[in-house]
């Protein structure tokens, strides 16, 4: 990511979606869904990454599901 006005012109920069960016000349595709590598990781690798981290996956975890509960009710 970069904020420099000269990275405005790059449609891939500021997009998340991943139909988007596979089509970037950079876009490294993750050959195994298990490993943290490329661009786009399983949520099975990130929980992983996480941990050894010391993330408190659980605790996260929770928390996610208390912003989509009080997203619904909102």
């Amino acid at each position: 990511y970069s904020s420099s006005m000269k990275s405005l012109g790059n449609k891939f920069m500021h997009l998340t979606n991943y139909s988007v960016n596979k089509l970037n000349a950079e876009y490294k595709p993750n050959s195994n869904g298990k490993l943290c590598q490329g661009h786009k990781w399983s949520l099975k690798a990130l929980w992983a990454y996480l941990s050894q981290k010391a993330v408190r996956t659980d605790l996260l975890w929770e928390q996610i599901k208390d912003v989509i509960i009080k997203t619904i009710i909102a």
